[in-house]
């Protein structure tokens, strides 16, 4: 019978929930019901994994990862390079927040959300700069799929506690779905729940260059045991681009295990080797 490894509460058909080994919010799709019950599930989905949804939610919007819950994301006011605020939002053309109009050695520049703001912002300076034409307007409106001014800069930080954690908790969720018992993972297992400070137990780990096939946007796990050495040890790696080294535990005496977790976002399917 398996127990909840945050609370050891004993799990059952009234409190057992689906725990996904890597958060649904950035493409996760692997999950088990023996891990975790509902209430800790609940509490680290609005603690732990909401922080790290929340550094990764651009990256999520821009490339449309699938998740179980379909609502779209929107993120509000990203700062393009010519310093305009555009609305990101999954998979689409960034529009803009904001209508623009823009005058630049006698060229007027006029952007808008929509289609029709677009078209009633142009109708508005026709008394002013009659030459504007319309048709023209609407016609390149339709013809438009990318950004204007070049690329939207994304501020992107990652490496809160909470976020680190979250991290802690996608190792942890694999290795127990692979193996039967917590004894080894005490210590991670305070460190997620905010028990022990993470000293040195989870940190950025340098990522080489060219890893994966060009691409490839991927989420990675891979797990170490050696009876010798006594490490068990995890990578993470996040969006092929975000890698994290988790000790689990420094007195393993376990078989020797090597678990490998490779899952490809944008064709969204697990690839082996």
């Amino acid at each position: 019978m398996s127990a909840c490894y945050s609370c050891h509460a004993i799990l059952n058909k009234k409190n057992q929930s689906f725990e996904h080994i890597i958060p649904n919010a950035i493409g996760g799709v692997l999950k088990s019901a023996r891990l975790i019950c509902k209430a800790c599930n609940s509490a680290y989905g609005m603690t732990i994994d909401a922080a790290l949804a929340k550094d990764f939610e651009h990256l999520a919007a821009r490339y449309n990862i699938g998740r179980d819950r379909p609502k779209s994301r929107m993120i509000q006011n990203t700062i393009a390079s010519n310093a305009d605020l555009y609305h990101l939002q999954d998979g689409q053309t960034p529009p803009p927040a904001k209508p623009m109009i823009r005058l630049d050695k006698d060229q007027l520049y006029i952007s808008g959300p929509d289609k029709k703001q677009l078209m009633q912002i142009a109708s508005g300076l026709k008394s002013k700069f009659p030459n504007i034409d319309l048709d023209n307007i609407e016609k390149n409106w339709e013809a438009d799929d990318a950004l204007p001014e070049g690329e939207l800069t994304i501020n992107f930080s990652a490496g809160s506690d909470l976020f680190m954690r979250s991290v802690a908790k996608i190792a942890v969720n694999y290795y127990l779905m692979k193996v039967r018992g917590r004894h080894y993972l005490d210590k991670i297992i305070n460190v997620i729940n905010g028990v022990d400070v993470n000293h040195k137990q989870i940190y950025y780990y340098p990522l080489r260059a060219n890893i994966w096939g060009d691409g490839e946007l991927s989420h990675v796990i891979m797990i170490k045991g050696n009876n010798i050495s006594k490490k068990l040890q995890a990578n993470v790696i996040l969006f092929n681009t975000h890698s994290f080294a988790i000790n689990l535990c420094d007195h393993y005496d376990g078989c020797d295990i090597d678990f490998f977790y490779r899952y490809e976002l944008l064709r969204r399917q697990e690839i082996k080797g």
